[in-house]
């Protein structure tokens, strides 16, 4: 969260809410366990 926080000029609690509000909507899932797992991005048609 640092470096995307770095990337995009903006504070670690900005990325943090806007994480939270991507999972929320669905548009942000894990794949795979937590240990070795990974995050994908859900188009909005896809959902």
């Amino acid at each position: 969260m640092a470096e995307i926080s770095k990337e995009l000029g903006i504070s670690i609690k900005a990325v943090e809410k806007h994480i939270r509000n991507l999972k929320k909507e669905g548009l942000l899932i894990r794949v795979g366990p937590d240990n070795g797992g990974h995050w994908e991005i859900v188009s909005p048609e896809n959902k």
